[in-house]
């Protein structure tokens, strides 16, 4: 998102809101049907929260609260994006950032209340990890010329125990908490700055190009198949893995893409 919004060719204002409007919903409301098709579930006015992700909707999908943020987040970020220069809307995001640290690190520590409020919105954890990307967007295209896989493949593995420790903890722990925010902005940021520099075998690009297609998929779908198979043995664990990413590539190549196409094409023509 990152290089997105701050790249010198990025999509007009319109553009921008209007795919990211169809990429959140067209594929959520697909999960939706098929999750009420297989697990119905009450309709009444608080549905309709749930179909526009209003914040605090009842999340009948599991994954749907963390829509929410990225729906608003992405809006609000496309907003200053679009009506401040460039090194505005930087400095505009560092001071958001540092807003955010400030607040995640009292309410933590117990000094403030924001559970339920609208500050948790705005300036909760959830929103400060969105912040977090925005920063290793940014630090990647500054270290991405000089990172070395020397330096690289340590730090991965380095970070990837840091977070299996943060897992020993509480979720609201101070500790856990900042290891599963800064930990992977940090694993985001050495491997995309990585990346950057290193051609992939055509048929490795190819096979993790269609998995990144439908990783937006997997991640609506996946509920659904624990509904669906509802065991918690590892057979079963393994088999909703793979009937999910299997049924995510074959719904992104088929539909997704295609109704995506479409229907931005014809919201194209509103503007012109």
């Amino acid at each position: 998102m990152y290089n997105k919004l701050f790249s010198t060719d990025r999509p007009a204002a319109f553009y921008f809101f209007t795919n990211r409007l169809t990429k959140i919903f067209f594929l959520y409301w697909m999960a939706l049907v098929l999750l009420y098709i297989v697990a119905p579930f009450k309709l009444d006015a608080s549905v309709i929260k749930t179909i526009l992700l209003v914040p605090n909707h009842p999340p009948w999908l599991r994954v749907s609260w963390s829509l929410t943020f990225e729906l608003y987040f992405y809006f609000f970020t496309g907003a200053v994006v679009y009506l401040l220069p460039g090194n505005y809307a930087r400095a505009f995001f560092l001071l958001y950032l540092i807003a955010c640290s400030i607040t995640v690190t009292l309410y933590l520590s117990g000094q403030i209340e924001i559970k339920g409020s609208p500050i948790n919105f705005l300036l909760g954890k959830h929103t400060w990890d969105f912040l977090l990307g925005l920063l290793s967007g940014y630090l990647s295209n500054i270290i991405f010329r000089s990172i070395k896989v020397s330096i690289v493949v340590p730090a991965c593995l380095v970070g990837f125990v840091l977070l299996s420790v943060a897992f020993i903890y509480p979720s609201d722990n101070l500790l856990s908490v900042f290891m599963e925010g800064i930990v992977p902005m940090a694993l985001v940021c050495f491997s995309t700055a990585y990346e950057s520099r290193l051609a992939l075998p055509k048929k490795i690009a190819f096979f993790f190009n269609k998995l990144g297609d439908a990783s937006y998929a997997i991640y609506l779908f996946a509920p659904v198949a624990g509904v669906i198979i509802p065991g918690r043995s590892i057979a079963d664990k393994v088999i909703i893995i793979i009937s999910t990413i299997g049924f995510s590539v074959l719904i992104n190549q088929a539909i997704e893409n295609k109704a995506l196409h479409y229907l931005r094409k014809r919201i194209y023509r509103l503007s012109i």
